[in-house]
């Protein structure tokens, strides 16, 4: 019997959480869920199999690129090729909408299944997570960087095409009223916890991981290991890495893709 999908209702949200969270994926707070099946570019799915919900994935349609994200399958359901289902059935709605290139973050062991999909490696762009050390110390470094202050949502979309070559402006509208700038760098809290940071220089991306982490301070933070000022700063901040994301794509390169500029991933999901 073959994976029935279709789109997650309100109703769902629980066993969407429930199924994230044996799943061990970093995105399953509920109001992030709820957030990503009702906006108008993104999705979430539900598998079922023989009546009962196995599998979810998300969609996130970003203009020319798309994103999947937290693919999961119930462990009672895992080897049937479910996942590959979902991945399928995620990348095909993105693909309906527009999008050229389909993108997705995974683990090493993970990227076996989407290479089966039609994924390939996108310029072998590494992402990594970080965690806070238990007892670290406020960051050092805060004295004579930029001040920060509240901004305007086209300062930060600005920035944030620059650095992704994608329109997240309908992802990012939402949050208008968090937006956070200083020269050359946006940041936006999410109401679950960390968020965008994108900049331009590492003064900029300093004090912006520094201004985060005065609101949150044990978010768990992603951001490109080429990046090496962003990994410099989440050492002087007490972070540690944790683990590691591949970035993978289904389609041509996103041009303008910038991983200097991107201090924080706008989520573990979409990039």
């Amino acid at each position: 019997m073959p994976l029935t999908t279709r789109p997650a209702a309100a109703e769902d949200d629980a066993v969407t959480v429930e199924i994230l969270r044996l799943g061990d994926l970093s995105t399953r707070q509920p109001a992030a869920v709820a957030f990503y099946r009702s906006q108008p570019n993104s999705r979430a799915f539900i598998g079922s199999f023989d009546g009962e919900p196995v599998a979810v994935g998300l969609g996130v349609h970003f203009g020319v690129a798309g994103w999947v994200g937290n693919i999961a399958v119930h462990p009672d359901h895992r080897r049937r090729g479910f996942g590959t289902a979902m991945t399928e059935h995620v990348a095909a709605w993105l693909q309906a909408r527009g999008a050229r290139t389909v993108l997705l973050t995974a683990t090493a062991e993970g990227s076996r299944v989407y290479e089966r999909v039609g994924f390939v490696e996108d310029g072998g762009a590494v992402y990594g997570t970080w965690a806070r050390r238990e007892g670290a110390r406020e960051p050092n470094g805060v004295g004579g960087l930029p001040v920060v202050r509240q901004g305007a949502i086209a300062e930060a979309l600005t920035l944030d095409e620059q650095a992704t070559g994608e329109d997240r402006s309908a992802y990012l509208e939402p949050f208008a009223g968090r937006i956070r700038v200083t020269d050359g760098g946006y940041r936006v809290g999410m109401p679950w916890g960390a968020g965008p940071i994108v900049a331009a220089s590492r003064d900029a991306g300093r004090t912006l991981m520094f201004d985060m982490l005065r609101e949150d301070r044990h978010p768990r933070m992603g951001f490109p290991d080429s990046n090496h000022d962003a990994v410099r700063a989440a050492e002087d901040a007490g972070f540690e890495r944790i683990a590691e994301d591949i970035r993978m794509r289904l389609g041509p390169p996103v041009g303008g893709f910038d991983p200097q500029m991107i201090w924080g991933v706008l989520s573990f999901v979409c990039g």
